[in-house]
C-alpha cells in the first residue's frame, strides 16, 4: 500500500540525525540499542518506510548548520519528520526555530530516554529537549525500535488528517457529524500541515 496524500502524492518523510548519531556502533558505556552502525539504522528506517508505502529521505550531520540547510532546501517538501537532535537536544534553538518555520509536523525520536539520563548525570539541574515543546510528538527510549514506533506514529498520524473529510450534517448523525458505530476521529483543528 503506497500511502497518499489528499493530492495523490506518495507521503515523504525526512528523517534527522544529529551530532554523534554517525558514532553509533562505536560509543563507549551504555549502548541503549543493538545497532552495529549509522547505516543500519538507516537501513531499519528505509526498511519500514518501504513496508509503509512511503518515502524517506534521511541525513545525518555533526553540524547544526548544515542541518538547518537541509531543512531550509528540503523541509519545503516534506510532509512530516522524524528527528533526533542528538548532541543538540538540551540547546539547539536554532533547529527548534528551523523546524516551526518549516510548519512540518515532526516526531522527536531518541534511543534512550533523555530524561532518565538527564536526571541521572545532573540531577540538581533541570535539563530538557529544547524540540518537545514544539513536537507533534516524542518517543524515546526504545532503542532503534523508537524509530520504527516514531514512523509508524507519524504515517497512521498524516493518514488520518489526510483522510479526514469536512463535517457535514447527514440525516441520522449527531451535531458533530458522526453517525452510530462510525468511529473515525478527526485531528484536533489546526493540527498537521
Amino acid at each position: 500500500m503506497v500511502r497518499t496524500s489528499n493530492d495523490g502524492k506518495r507521503w515523504r518523510i525526512g528523517v534527522i540525525d544529529g551530532p554523534n548519531m554517525s558514532f553509533i556502533g562505536r560509543e563507549k558505556g551504555a549502548r541503549h540499542h543493538n545497532l552495529q552502525s549509522w547505516d543500519e539504522l538507516r537501513d531499519l528506517v528505509a526498511a519500514t518506510g518501504d513496508r509503509l508505502g512511503v518515502e524517506i529521505l534521511h541525513t545525518v550531520s555533526n553540524y547544526e548548520g548544515r542541518i538547518l540547510e537541509w531543512i531550509h532546501a528540503e523541509g519545503p517538501g516534506l510532509d512530516g519528520l522524524l528527528v533526533n537532535p542528538g548532541g543538540l537536544t538540551t540547546y539547539g534553538e536554532g533547529l527548534r526555530h528551523a523546524l516551526e518555520e518549516n510548519g512540518t509536523p515532526y516526531v522527536e525520536v531518541h534511543l534512550f530516554n533523555p530524561v532518565q539520563y538527564y536526571a541521572s548525570v545532573s540531577p540538581h539541574i533541570r535539563l530538557e529537549s529544547r524540540l518537545t515543546s514544539s513536537a507533534q510528538g516524542v518517543v524515546a527510549g526504545f532503542g532503534e525500535h523508537g524509530y520504527v514506533a516514531a514512523l509508524v506514529g507519524l504515517v497512521s498520524y498524516l493518514d488520518g488528517f489526510s483522510e479526514a473529510d469536512p463535517v457535514e450534517e447527514t440525516e441520522g448523525a449527531d451535531a458533530a457529524g458522526h453517525t452510530e458505530g462510525a468511529g473515525h476521529a478527526e485531528p484536533a483543528e489546526g493540527a498537521g500541515r
